[in-house]
């Protein structure tokens, strides 16, 4: 092979090694955006934005409500004993979800709400019932927040609640 051919290859492989390195380069916005920066690196909202939300309430509400662990503090709180499946009992303090309820001005027509979790797990209960509860409460439980409904299915007893939705 002359020294020609071996100068036009080694230049032709040069030329293909910068164009794949610029296509890399050129790919990796792409990356960037199917991969999004963790939770703790994005930026956070503004203060009262979704982010600060520890409790939504959404749905046929006159007025959906994004309350932080301290709004639901600075609020009105009862203690509720209960007895787990286990028959031991426990007691937590919460505010009423009736008293969440009127705050977030239920609309006429609904009849159902649902407890959801962090983790997505739903369950629905007749909204009557629970408006009517006089013990029913969003119990602030360590770091969680979780519906506390007495007497009513232990699959009631959302661990991890986020949402109330009024349907």
């Amino acid at each position: 092979m002359s020294n020609k051919r071996i100068f036009a290859l080694i230049a032709a492989l040069l030329v293909l090694v910068v164009a794949l390195a610029g296509c890399g380069q050129a790919a990796a916005p792409e990356a960037a955006a199917e991969n999004p920066p963790a939770a703790e690196e994005q930026p956070s909202e503004s203060a009262g934005g979704a982010s600060d939300a520890d409790l939504s309430i959404t749905g046929l509400v006159g007025s959906e409500q994004a309350l932080a662990r301290a709004d639901l503090e600075a609020m009105d709180t009862i203690e509720v004993v209960t007895t787990n499946k286990d028959g031991e009992e426990k007691t937590y303090s919460g505010v009423l979800i009736s008293a969440l309820l009127d705050k977030a001005a239920v609309q006429d027509g609904a009849t159902t709400i649902v407890f959801i979790a962090d983790d997505g797990y739903e369950v629905e209960a007749p909204l009557a019932d629970i408006q009517s509860c006089t013990d029913c409460i969003v119990a602030i439980d360590g770091d969680i927040l979780r519906s506390v409904l007495p007497g009513q299915p232990g699959n009631m007893q959302v661990k991890g609640l986020v949402e109330l939705r009024v349907k």
